[in-house]
């Protein structure tokens, strides 16, 4: 298991393209050309990585923006992976906060 923290994540326009939020030169909705988030687990089971995202706030007890934030960089690391085609990489869709 590996813990990286605050990686800086180029989003492709592809991305924005693939999941909607950007058309025909047009932005449809929120395009994020980069995401940090706080902490990425990665673990391998069965030669298949997992990623896992954790966001770091101080608070006792995790906030909607907080989920959606993790919610979003879970969608955007998905759709990068199959966008490049990659298999043997898994996103965790249970985060943390």
């Amino acid at each position: 298991m590996v813990w990286i923290h605050e990686p800086n994540i180029e989003v492709p326009l592809c991305i924005s393209v693939m999941l909607g939020l950007y058309t025909s030169g047009q932005v449809q909705y929120a395009v994020f050309s980069v995401i940090k988030p706080d902490f990425s687990r990665i673990s391998k089971e069965n030669a298949i990585y997992d990623i896992q995202i954790f966001d770091a706030k101080f608070s006792l007890n995790a906030t909607a923006h907080q989920l959606i934030q993790i919610a979003v960089y879970t969608l955007i690391l998905s759709a990068m992976l199959k966008h490049s085609g990659v298999t043997d990489i898994g996103i965790n869709t249970t985060g943390g906060v």
